[in-house]
């Protein structure tokens, strides 16, 4: 008898267990996330605080069902009220939103019908103005302490080298395969994009009023952001990683300044071993500079170190470099 109702209460229990089961999948099929429930989503990112700390700018993403493609809108929140209102939202793509010193205006980037284009926009009066065209995309934009400059990152492609081979030339009316691709770059295909041409991002600045931009980097490096001006404008920091067997080192990076007159560069913060991810990030007071990053010698140790812009020699052989606890 007891064995019989052992039995019986091992099948209650098989039986109990799978309607869970199936109830918690048929819950899970009226709640689970159907493909065309993208089109739906909207995010924000890039968020920029304006110099007087009562607005917000930020970028509002989403979807376009009808062109299957995303969208990228620029928006303003006023941090007194929470009012939320759009400043250029269309058909075009808007990124990199960037407040000058004074807060009276932001400069964007747009991208619309192939065209790449950094505006200034004029918050009293709503007008926006074109500063340069492009023929790739930029970003980082930073406006120079006085307001007077814009200084931003864009891709460069690299100079055409002779090719390892050349193709015999066909006979007229031949239908040969097509060319071979030869690549002899180490970073070639990305997630997206497919395989790309080379190229190297480097660091350029234009007018604020509009003009021809001046490129200040070269060589085959890239030149990454945040875009940190010098307090007297004559030059910026970036992140970057000058090692020649750079393209085999996959997060290393370290801190380096260029001249904005002179397009001198030159190392700013100088640790023994290789830094991963460093990031210049600038000071209330716009006279230091913060370098986030992680020594390749130990992960786990993060560090953040101060450079006084008055002592760039000095930082460039790290003297006057020390941690923050």
């Amino acid at each position: 008898m007891r064995k019989q109702v052992r039995q019986w209460a091992r099948w209650w229990s098989i039986v109990v267990i799978t309607a869970g089961l199936n109830h918690g999948a048929a819950s899970a099929e009226i709640n689970r996330f159907e493909p065309m429930d993208v089109f739906d989503l909207e995010f924000a990112n890039y968020p920029q605080v304006s110099p007087d700390g009562t607005r917000v700018l930020y970028i509002r993403r989403s979807f376009d069902v009808m062109r299957d493609a995303s969208r990228a809108s620029l928006w303003l929140v006023d941090l007194a009220t929470d009012e939320h209102k759009p400043l250029i939202a269309d058909f075009g793509s808007y990124g990199w939103p960037t407040w000058n010193h004074k807060g009276t205006q932001v400069a964007y980037t747009s991208a619309n019908r192939g065209r790449h284009q950094i505006r200034v926009l004029d918050l009293q009066y709503g007008r926006s103005a074109l500063v340069v065209d492009l023929p790739t995309a930029p970003g980082w934009l930073a406006f120079s302490p006085d307001d007077q400059t814009l200084a931003f990152t864009r891709s460069v492609a690299a100079e055409k080298e002779s090719p390892l081979y050349k193709a015999p030339k066909r006979p007229k009316g031949a239908k040969w395969a097509a060319n071979a691709r030869v690549i002899d770059s180490v970073r070639y295909q990305f997630d997206g994009r497919g395989i790309v041409a080379p190229s190297f991002a480097h660091i350029f600045v234009v007018p604020a009023e509009g003009g021809t931009p001046t490129q200040l980097t070269v060589g085959d490096f890239q030149s990454n952001g945040p875009l940190i001006w010098q307090p007297d404008s004559d030059g910026l920091i970036f992140s970057s990683n000058r090692d020649p067997n750079w393209a085999l080192q996959t997060f290393e990076s370290d801190l380096y300044s260029v001249g904005s007159r002179s397009k001198a560069v030159n190392a700013v913060n100088g640790f023994f071993g290789t830094r991963i991810c460093a990031q210049p990030i600038s000071g209330r007071d716009a006279a230091a500079v913060f370098d986030r990053g992680q020594s390749a010698r130990d992960l786990s140790a993060q560090s953040v170190v101060a450079a006084q812009f008055e002592n760039w020699s000095a930082s460039a052989s790290g003297r006057d470099l020390g941690y923050l606890d």
